[in-house]
């Protein structure tokens, strides 16, 4: 019996999770398997907000899926991404949502890491500046780019593929996380459906 290859063999090269115990001060974590582009954080043990952090707007800007609150600037939380995982400060800006002393917690952690040649063609919006990384293998991708008003206009995210999720959020202002999915309204017009991640 033959078995066919799919373009990923190792779903942990691009994606892995990381449980760790928070120590209230600075500690390097690793075995994520790859450095990190996009970690989200949260507390397995309080109803600590949850908070992530990425490649392209920088590792002291965290952002709370579950708030609509605009980007927020955590010093003291996640220090760095490395190339096995990352390093985490003494937490004091986030209120232990990324290191508080004994909280058991947990790193989803994806991997992007393309960060030129993006494909502009047909685009109407371009990315900021260093604005973005993405993985064509695994299909994950991060733009940072402003707005222009316009109904229609078309953002590069790199894929080649047309994606089948797609989360914003204003990056300076409060906004909910406006999320669109494929498979919304059994995949009938999704594009006409919107949700809130928040």
């Amino acid at each position: 019996r033959i078995m066919a290859y799919t373009t990923i063999n190792k779903s942990s090269e691009h994606f892995n999770t990381k449980l760790y115990t928070g120590n209230g001060g600075t500690q390097a974590l690793t075995g994520v398997g790859f450095q990190p582009d996009w970690t989200w954080f949260k507390s397995r043990s309080g109803t600590n907000n949850h908070v992530l952090f990425d490649v392209v707007r920088g590792v002291t800007k965290g952002m709370y899926p579950d708030l609509g609150n605009a980007e927020d600037n955590l010093a003291n939380s996640l220090s760095s991404f490395d190339s096995d995982g990352f390093t985490l400060g003494t937490d004091t800006g986030s209120g232990g949502s990324v290191n508080g002393n004994t909280n058991s917690m947990v790193a989803w952690n994806w991997k992007a890491g393309t960060t030129s040649g993006i494909n502009n063609t047909g685009s109407t919006i371009q990315p900021a500046t260093n604005g973005y990384s993405f993985n064509q293998t695994s299909g994950f991708s991060m733009v940072k780019y402003i707005g222009n008003l316009t109904s229609g206009a078309k953002v590069p995210h790199g894929l080649g593929v047309a994606p089948k999720m797609v989360i914003t959020k204003k990056i300076g202002a409060t906004s909910n996380w406006i999320t669109y999915h494929a498979g919304v309204n059994g995949g009938s017009s999704p594009q006409n459906y919107a949700l809130s991640l928040n």
